[in-house]
């Protein structure tokens, strides 16, 4: 049975060892910024799930095959390494598994899955399954990924930078005003600011120059 204290006294570290992939897959490193660490995701598919995770704010941590559960099911030895482990601020954490279709997945994997969904043991495991359908939001999915690519390595200076500029220019503006503007922010700074929502725009439709912006105020 799963149990998350000494999981994490222990490291956290993956179940197995991903970095050499599986057949017909490819391991992509993505640079967690909530992780302080790069992290290693068996597909494209789950590197997208990872964008999630990070623009969610209630999620305070995430790791790769955290842990293999081993069962019994009528006498066959089963055993299931979720995708991920999530921890969250104040909502339930949860294991993850990420498929680009779950109807079409082999039938051994549905098998192990039901199986595992279903044993007495796992109740209290909080498990849930993200599609392809539901991480690859076409708009919003290509403006978070641009956005966090663009905010990495941001400065403390850049983002003291960002929020005097607020204070001191009208509530809505264009992207390209702010960046034309005297003494604009950098372009890290307000990727990040849009990515975590201190500035709003519309990440449903394409990001360009056009794009407005809505500056929050402190209240």
């Amino acid at each position: 049975m799963f149990n998350e204290a000494a999981w994490l006294a222990a490291g956290s570290a993956p179940a197995r060892n991903i970095r050499r992939g599986r057949l017909g897959r490819n391991t992509i490193y993505f640079p967690s910024i909530k992780n302080r660490a790069q992290l290693v995701c068996e597909s494209a598919l789950e590197a997208d799930y990872c964008i999630w995770l990070e623009w969610d704010k209630d999620v305070k941590a995430f790791y790769p095959q955290p842990y293999t559960f081993r069962w019994t099911d009528r006498r066959e030895k089963m055993r299931y390494t979720p995708d991920f482990y999530v921890i969250h601020l104040s909502s339930a954490n949860h294991f993850s598994e990420v498929k680009p279709d779950f109807d079409r997945t082999a039938r051994k994997f549905k098998r192990t899955l039901e199986s595992f969904m279903a044993h007495e043991e796992h109740q209290d495991v909080h498990l849930k399954l993200a599609d392809r359908t539901s991480i690859q939001q076409p708009i919003l999915l290509h403006n978070l990924k641009r956005l966090y690519n663009l905010m990495h390595r941001v400065t403390a200076w850049e983002v003291d930078h960002l929020q005097e500029f607020v204070l001191s220019h009208p509530d809505k503006m264009t992207i390209g005003k702010c960046l034309t503007s005297k003494n604009p922010p950098t372009m890290r700074a307000l990727s990040k600011a849009l990515f975590s929502g201190e500035l709003l725009t519309n990440l449903n439709e394409p990001l360009t120059l056009q794009s407005e912006l809505t500056m929050r105020r402190e209240k």
